[in-house]
């Protein structure tokens, strides 16, 4: 009578095994993120939703910047952080990670590599506000990721072009600002086109607080308020805080990111974040 249930038993284990690995996984051994002015992507994908990767425990990912106009790094702030990393191109200013060290030109790069299994979540310290990615190692990521998607900014390099906010609209019923995405000196200059008369204006520049030797992410060096007086250009022209001009000073550079915030009567603010560079001289 003992040897059905036995046998019952058995097929019911049988039964269960394939169960255990049935949600496992392969994940890649290695990942890559590139910087560009301004987003990661991951794995060489320009789509704006792709800035994040999946790894296997005990995979590496690269992380570089091969070319652009500002400055860039992958700081894991107070989460989870790689096991290690090692930098393989460019300056070197300091002990990794952050990735570099501080946020840096075009031309560094390097791998970092997670043996234990989680959710690392890193920033650029001199754009946390939109420059953000994330390493799946060992998990799946959510099957839908929250907060908003990436925006592309499109900021004007010097000679012209125009960034309305909107993230690459050229409509000419929208705000539109033009300034150089590299500039010289303490003060930050551009112009906003506004649709109408009476629009408010205001901009403020941004710098990392590793840069200020500040406690927060990222501290406000400067801002204007302004409103158009008539339809099409009111220019701007933001002065650097005393901090700031400092780390210009020491730094010669510095990285920067200029929010534009436009509210016209009756209409809605239309806000727009590009990046841009100072230099000393």
């Amino acid at each position: 009578m003992k040897r059905p249930v036995l046998a019952a038993a058995v097929v019911a284990l049988a039964l269960m095994a394939p169960a255990a690995t049935a949600h496992a996984t392969d994940f890649p051994p290695t990942a890559s993120f590139t910087a560009y002015d301004s987003v990661w992507v991951a794995n060489g994908s320009l789509s704006a939703e792709d800035n994040f990767a999946t790894l296997a425990p005990g995979g590496t990912v690269t992380f570089s910047y091969p070319a652009g106009m500002t400055f860039h790094n992958a700081d894991f702030g107070t989460g989870p952080s790689p096991t290690s990393c090692t930098q393989t191109a460019g300056d070197n200013s300091g002990s990794v990670p952050p990735l570099p060290a501080f946020p840096g030109p075009p031309g560094w790069s390097g791998t970092c590599t997670f043996d234990t299994a989680g959710t690392y979540t890193f920033i650029c310290d001199a754009h946390p506000d939109f420059m953000k990615g994330t390493v799946y190692v060992g998990v799946d990521p959510p099957a839908k990721l929250s907060g908003p998607p990436l925006t592309w900014p499109t900021g004007p390099t010097t000679g012209g072009g125009g960034n309305t906010g909107s993230g690459g609209s050229s409509s000419p019923t929208r705000p539109s600002a033009k300034f150089a995405r590299s500039q010289r000196g303490s003060v930050v200059r551009g112009t906003v086109t506004t649709p109408v008369s009476g629009s408010k204006i205001v901009v403020t520049a941004f710098a990392a607080s590793r840069l200020l030797a500040k406690p927060a992410r990222q501290v406000s060096i400067g801002s204007q308020t302004k409103k158009s007086k008539s339809t099409g250009k009111t220019s701007f022209s933001v002065k650097l805080k005393a901090s700031a001009r400092r780390a210009l000073q020491r730094r010669h550079r510095l990285a920067l990111t200029l929010r534009i915030v436009v509210t016209s009567p009756g209409a809605k603010a239309v806000r727009s974040k590009v990046a841009i560079t100072l230099r000393d001289h």
